[in-house]
């Protein structure tokens, strides 16, 4: 049998990019052919994009493995008042963790999951009930 010839050179094409429609100079392929790849700058942010929700999923991934799963729904909208000031603690300004105490069902729990949310930060998440 006869080897098949297949000639995949390429050649210099112009196109849009087919996010903004500005103007893309590429090499294209006999097997991609038509097809226009995104310009640089689209390139960019579709990259940074991704990036960013392969970290926002990570995240989640992170926050629900290690917060116990009555506090998964907790936001900061539900926090009593008693509670709001924990929003101003960030750990820049801290040499250590931070921990509420109080009596069962006030919201200590509540408060500290809704900021763990905003800060997006490692934590170990530890309890005197759990």
């Amino acid at each position: 049998m006869k080897p098949m010839n297949l000639n995949l050179t390429t050649r210099r094409a112009v196109g849009a990019c087919p996010k903004c429609k500005a103007r893309v100079e590429f090499d294209e392929s006999p097997l991609m052919r038509g097809i226009v790849p995104l310009c640089d700058r689209c390139d960019a942010q579709q990259a940074d994009s991704w990036a960013r929700q392969e970290r926002d999923r990570a995240w989640r991934k992170y926050f629900f493995n290690r917060l116990p799963q009555g506090y998964h729904g907790a936001k900061r909208a539900e926090v009593t008042l008693l509670f709001q000031k924990i929003f101003e603690w960030s750990p820049e300004d801290s040499h250590g963790g931070i921990g509420l105490i109080g009596k069962s069902g006030i919201g200590k729990s509540h408060a500290l999951a809704s900021l763990l949310r905003k800060l997006e930060q490692p934590f170990l998440w530890w309890s005197g009930t759990e």
